[in-house]
């Protein structure tokens, strides 16, 4: 849609917004995954009443209502679930277009200095640098990894142009944008002794019951995943924790062995369930969360920087 209007206090504001993607799609794709409306219009940076306008404006084109508002939260309808993947596919395909696009136009160069939190850096950032160097030779890229809030600290002092990080950021100085959800997974052996407990969808109560290996406690997968328990009544001390990890390779091959279960990002284990070594467990409450862009909010982004980001979501 190239112009949309927004009633905002009685002004009507125009803007040209892009030829590639409806609006309304990406605005409907943060509100789901912000789960509020004013969280979204700030990562949007939109007032929350234009927010709400673009949401109405797709609920009365597909004749049906995407959200269930009760109180102050607001969860997908049937209909909002259904529509969920489709535009995930559609913003993915227009972000290819945009990186595509721009790649005729210029090929960046320079140092682009990136910080990742421990997940993203080990299974993401690896893999996106090796193929968008392919694309820009001339970039050389330094590379950091740490928690969410040394990613944080070394944004904050200047000392990287990017983040990608997995946990929460609060920081006022910092600005977050989305990059793409993350899946949370319970992993088993790929033994033929879990075969059958890994053929339907496990509840809570199966889990709690389960020798379980976590990530230490801190971490930012250990924060979903207790986050999400909690959601659900079950407490971190109701679980039976048999051992605690400070590594993710070191918690697969403790559950390749047959020591326990676990649940790590689906980002973490590609290799193994090629290899037949673990295998995935659906979950009664599936745990999702957000890996985002972070970037300084005083400073202009590089537009090396945006084409990072691009390509990221793209690929």
């Amino acid at each position: 849609m190239l112009l949309r209007y927004c009633i905002i206090c009685g002004l009507i504001e125009f803007r040209v917004e892009s030829l590639i993607e409806d609006y309304r799609l990406r605005t409907f794709l943060e509100v789901a995954r912000q789960g509020n409306f004013t969280r979204a219009a700030e990562v949007l940076s939109l007032t929350q009443p234009a927010v709400t306008l673009q949401i109405k404006s797709l609920e009365q084109e597909l004749g049906c209502c995407l959200f269930d508002r009760s109180g102050q939260k607001i969860v997908l309808s049937q209909s909002g679930q259904m529509l969920l993947p489709h535009a995930e596919a559609v913003h993915r395909i227009a972000e290819q277009a945009r990186e595509e696009l721009a790649g005729l136009v210029q090929e960046h160069s320079g140092q682009l200095r990136i910080g990742a939190s421990t997940t993203i850096a080990q299974y993401v950032v690896p893999e996106l640098v090796a193929r968008f160097a392919q694309k820009h030779r001339k970039v050389h890229f330094h590379l950091i990894s740490g928690n969410t809030e040394h990613i944080a600290d070394k944004l904050e002092s200047g000392d990287i142009d990017l983040g990608l990080v997995e946990g929460p950021v609060t920081r006022k100085k910092i600005k977050v944008e989305e990059y793409r959800l993350d899946e949370l997974v319970l992993i088993v052996s790929g033994d033929s002794t879990w075969q059958e407990l890994a053929s339907q969808a496990w509840s809570l109560e199966q889990i709690k019951l389960a020798p379980l290996i976590m990530r230490e406690s801190g971490s930012g997968t250990r924060f979903f995943i207790e986050k999400a328990f909690r959601a659900g009544g079950l407490k971190t001390s109701d679980l039976n924790i048999l051992l605690e990890m400070d590594s993710t390779e070191a918690i697969k091959s403790a559950v390749a062995a047959g020591l326990g279960v676990a649940i790590v990002s689906l980002s973490a284990i590609s290799k193994e369930l090629q290899l037949g070594l673990l295998k995935t467990v659906p979950l009664e409450i599936p745990i999702r969360r957000d890996f985002t862009f972070v970037t300084d909010r005083d400073k202009p982004t590089a537009s090396m920087v945006q084409a990072f980001k691009r390509f990221a979501r793209a690929n």
